[in-house]
This record gives C-alpha cells, structure tokens and sequence, in this order.
C-alpha cells in the first residue's frame, strides 16, 4: 500500500474550541440564511409568477420574459381561455402583479386546429418552420405557440432534426 494522502493548511487553523465569531458576521449568515429559505418558500407557493422568471430573478436577471412551459404559465394560459391570446403576467413597481393577455410571445399563438379540424404535416411543417425562421425556439414554446397535440409534434420535430432539416442548439430548435 503506497503513502496516504496528505492535507497541507498554507495558514495557521484555529481550533475548535477557540473559534469566535463575531456577533455581526453571525447575524450577516443568518440573515442571508433567512433570505434563501423565504425565497424557496416564496417560489414553491407562488401562484402568478412564471417559475423560471422566479429562478432568474433569484440570480439577480430581473428583464427575463416568461418561459410558457411551466405550471404557472401554463395556468395562466388556460385562465386566459384559449383564445388565441399570448399570456404574461406584468410585474407592476409596487410589486403588484397583472396577466397581460397579449405579451407572452410578443405575437398570437397559432392555432392550427380550427373547429376541430387537424392539421395536415404539410401545415404543421410550415408552422414549425415559419417559426424557427424568426429564431431559436424553445420546444416547450414551440408547443405552447402552434396549440396543437405535443406527442405529434415532437414526433415531427425528431423527424424532421433526422432528416436534416431542423436542428437542436443547447436545448432550442433551429433551422440546420
């Protein structure tokens, strides 16, 4: 057996027993201590506000749009009435909160079922590519944009990325 590891301290250690903090460095930890544990509370019982905006805002990004995938954004569509409308909630300077029915992507959804009617490939090929013309798209936006069944799209969205047509980019479509 060869020679055990060894921990070299490049400065004096204090023993345990003569450690003292001082009461201010205490109170700074426990306060931020405080701070982290009523964040997590505040995100796990937040109702209106886009879970990942909560999650950035918690990283100090305040100007992050909301992401459509979670449960809050996907409540909020829902509360808005299928409509065709985008959905985002607006935080006001009081700290107040508003849903504003038309900013989710900054256009209208897509429907591509209207009464009931299911959209051929052809439609929903045109759709996915229309929209990752205007840039890299989220798959769970993507969903959340067209407004039609998710298994059939992902299975068109894998098909297409196969056939070289899209392409995936840290997590988004693009056009390959």
């Amino acid at each position: 057996m060869g020679a055990l590891p060894r921990i070299v301290y490049r400065r004096e250690r204090v023993e345990l027993d003569e450690l003292q903090i001082p009461h201010a460095v205490y109170e700074g930890r426990r306060e931020r201590y405080a701070q982290r544990a009523a964040a997590m509370v505040a995100y796990a019982a937040s109702e209106d506000t886009c879970r990942s905006r909560l999650l950035l805002r918690y990283f100090g990004e305040t100007d992050a749009p909301n992401c459509g995938i979670c449960d809050v954004c996907r409540r909020l569509h829902l509360k808005a009435g299928d409509k065709g409308d985008g959905v985002d909630k607006v935080d006001r300077a009081d700290g107040s909160a508003e849903v504003d029915k038309s900013a989710a992507t900054g256009r209208p959804e897509t429907d591509l079922s209207p009464m009931g009617k299911k959209p051929t490939e052809a439609e929903l090929r045109q759709a996915i590519l229309d929209r990752v013309a205007e840039g890299p798209v989220n798959p769970g936006r993507l969903f959340f944009d067209l407004n039609t069944d998710k298994d059939e799209l992902h299975d068109l969205v894998r098909r297409m990325i196969d056939e070289g047509t899209l392409a995936l980019d840290c997590g988004h479509i693009i056009r390959a």
